[in-house]
């Protein structure tokens, strides 16, 4: 089982560039890491999100596991559609 690496507060979905490609759902989040043994009160994104419980919050990772607290604070950022 991988490792849980903690909580993410004040989150959203990005969903990346297309020239980035694309694993698991398709998506990473960004937010600010609670309790992350490395970058505890900072911001930053996860890897590839293969896995997303939305009603317990629990997400995992290419690498790791973790906990989204509350709802996302925007919409989806989506860089893999055509914006124009």
């Amino acid at each position: 089982m991988k490792p849980h690496k903690g909580k993410l507060v004040k989150w959203w979905k990005h969903y990346p560039l297309p020239q980035f490609g694309s694993e698991g759902l398709g998506y990473l989040i960004l937010g600010i890491f609670v309790d992350h043994p490395e970058f505890a009160g900072e911001f930053g994104n996860t890897s590839w999100v293969i896995s997303h419980n939305e009603e317990t919050g629990e997400i995992e990772t290419a690498n790791s596991r973790y906990t989204l607290i509350g709802q996302p604070i925007k919409e989806p950022f989506r860089g893999d559609k055509d914006t124009q």
